[in-house]
């Protein structure tokens, strides 16, 4: 047995999978649709390792709703350095439940303003507007309103939601439902079960059912249609964009039981710069944070509808949280 085959076996024994080149591994929570196939993730580690020489590893966990629940129940024993994926609605719980690390002062110019007191603790990478994604080959007229889409007969049993509980989108669309409707969302949440076919965990397993004709409709972002436009060059599936449905902004945060604060802050940043931005926009299809002007031959599609107004991003306590989906299990049981 020569020398280097030795070594070779060596490093497979003490080293495990980690690269002999790597100088740090960094270990991020996000959810599934970030890492799946078609998400940006793959995208961000190839970029990220070139420039820090580490080793950098996505963990798929369910919906964006679900990823501080499981920092929770896995306590002190987690691997994760970072969680990338709560949003505004949730954000303000992993800040109550001081899970994240302070962060340094970013002068990175926004698209949307953010708290002061958030972005202390948690930096913005990406937003969206919620929209009901409609298929034109099988519904001629979409919703107008949200008081069409839960009082006209034409749309009953024609939407597939996600269950607020565990979905980041589920949820803004249920916010959307309060801040229109407030005492009488009680009632409003009746005329939805109505029109709704089916309600599923999460974003990813909603759209399936949506693309493989289920259903006509379904709750996702005015961004869904883009990646339609541009990845399948089809028109078939669109945005009925209105008013009352308001924005998701995506944040990532570094968990203080983190033993590599320093990466893990570097990749924040990293999120941040031009090129990282087209990955997240092009890749998860949701707006980039910073303007589009500062990144480069990215696709002008960005650039071409509307923008939420600082007044659409709502954030949540989680006693609001709470009530909220106690509110919607007690009509959707």
């Amino acid at each position: 047995m020569n020398l280097s085959f030795k070594f070779f076996l060596w490093a497979i024994l003490f080293l495990g999978s980690k690269p002999l080149w790597a100088k740090g591994e960094l270990t991020v929570y996000t959810y599934s649709s970030f890492t799946s196939e078609w998400g940006p993730a793959g995208g961000l580690k190839k970029l990220f390792e070139q420039k820090c020489s580490c080793l950098l590893k996505f963990v798929a966990v369910g919906d964006g709703g679900t990823l501080i629940s499981r920092v929770k129940l896995e306590g002190k024993s987690s691997r994760a350095d970072i969680l990338l994926g709560v949003d505004n609605l949730t954000v303000q719980e992993a800040i109550d439940s001081d899970l994240f690390s302070l962060l340094a002062s970013s002068k990175v110019n926004l698209q949307v303003k953010i708290p002061d007191p958030i972005r202390l603790k948690a930096a913005p990478f990406s937003f969206g507007l919620i929209a009901i994604m409609f298929d034109s080959t099988k519904l001629a007229a979409p919703p107008k309103s949200l008081d069409d889409l839960l009082e006209n007969p034409l749309f009953k049993k024609k939407l597939i939601l996600q269950d607020p509980r565990f979905s980041t989108p589920g949820l803004n669309f249920l916010a959307s439902l309060n801040s229109k409707y407030q005492a009488a969302l009680p009632s409003k949440l009746k005329l939805l079960r109505g029109q709704t076919l089916a309600v599923t965990p999460g974003w990813s397993e909603a759209y399936a059912l949506f693309t493989k004709g289920e259903a006509p409709m379904v709750v996702s972002y005015t961004t869904s249609e883009f990646y339609h436009r541009v990845v399948e060059k089809s028109n078939r599936y669109k945005a009925a964009n209105f008013s009352e449905h308001g924005a998701n902004v995506e944040f990532g945060g570094i968990l203080k039981g983190s033993k590599n604060k320093q990466l893990a802050a570097s990749f924040l940043d990293f999120l941040l710069t031009p090129a990282a931005q087209k990955v997240v926009a092009e890749a998860n299809w949701m707006y980039p944070i910073i303007p589009e002007s500062e990144i480069k031959d990215l696709n002008p599609i960005f650039s071409s509808t509307k923008k939420p107004s600082h007044g659409e991003i709502r954030f949540l306590t989680p006693k609001e949280r709470g009530d909220l989906k106690e509110t919607w299990l007690r009509e959707f049981k």
